[in-house]
């Protein structure tokens, strides 16, 4: 009882200015549906490919408001160039499992990357962990389970099998981990960087990243083309739709009344989208199960942050 009244009283106070909070929802349901058109373009697109096109939209998305970009310090761009490699890692697991597992799994797995970063802040930072974290990590934990049991709760032990024998599965593992890099430099860089600043120069150094390896490893231009032949136009329309809500979520965190930890949580809903709207789009099975799973997940990263 004395949770649930502490859970209310925080949850009161972090609410009262809610601009931002309108901010997060949007951009969740923003990220939803390009994760929704990126599982139906890489099931024909290599995800190198797919990625170097889609960096690429974002940053030719972005260019024409190179007059709006803030100085910024030798410090400040080290991070940010930081950040991009721990992205390109992040982003290039999660595409490869994404192609290759259905949308209403590797959505809820991703609510796994708030406890890595739990973990980190305890490991590294020396942050300390409440009840309520603890509490959340709990639920957290359990919808991960319901999410890959499948709906077979008498074989208890397949879905740890499911989870240390699949490939894709571990991929999940080490996007989460990567995950963790790339929240706390930008928790970093946002305290002495305007949020399209941070934005622009994400774009630059990830694009210069991907297109690097797909001339270096893969065909280069010849992919790129080919990209833009296959589904070019799909691509595109994700890019700016995830740039939009990424620009959002930016804003949502430099607004001073904000709660990170809220926003966090919020742009998690992304996962229903997904869930509920993609899974149907790709015809995948247990939607319902999964659902109840995600909305535990919601659950459990809302008591770790807030």
């Amino acid at each position: 009882m004395v949770l649930f009244w502490i859970i209310i009283y925080r949850t009161y106070n972090k609410l009262i200015c809610i601009d931002w909070l309108f901010l997060s929802i949007a951009a969740a349901v923003i990220f939803g549906i390009s994760n929704i058109i990126n599982k139906e373009v890489l099931e024909k697109e290599h995800s190198f490919e797919f990625l170097s096109v889609y960096y690429l939209f974002n940053l030719f998305i972005v260019l024409p408001f190179i007059k709006n970009i803030n100085t910024i310090d030798y410090r400040i761009l080290f991070a940010i160039i930081l950040r991009s490699i721990f992205m390109v890692m992040y982003m290039t697991f999660y595409t490869k499992a994404l192609k290759h597992m259905q949308i209403s799994v590797v959505g809820p797995l991703t609510n796994l990357n708030p406890l890595f970063v739990l973990g980190a802040g305890f490991l590294i930072l020396g942050e300390l962990i409440t009840s309520l974290q603890i509490l959340g990590i709990v639920v957290l934990l359990i919808g991960s389970y319901v999410l890959n049991s499948d709906g077979h709760f008498k074989n208890w032990g397949a879905p740890f099998k499911k989870l240390f024998k699949s490939k894709y599965m571990s991929y999940m593992i080490y996007s989460g981990i990567c995950y963790v890099g790339v929240s706390l430099l930008a928790k970093y860089i946002l305290r002495d960087t305007e949020s399209f600043t941070l934005l622009f120069y994400h774009y630059i150094f990830t694009t210069l990243i991907y297109l690097g390896i797909t001339f270096f490893i893969y065909k280069g231009i010849d992919d790129i083309i080919e990209g833009i032949k296959l589904d070019g136009f799909w691509i595109f329309v994700s890019a700016a739709i995830g740039t939009l809500g990424t620009y959002l979520i930016y804003l949502a965190f430099s607004n001073p009344n904000s709660s990170v930890g809220i926003i966090t949580a919020i742009s998690r809903i992304q996962v229903l989208v997904g869930v509920v709207f993609g899974g149907r789009l790709f015809h995948e099975t247990n939607i319902f199960l999964k659902s109840i799973a995600s909305i535990l997940m919601l659950i459990g990263i809302y008591l770790i942050v807030i």
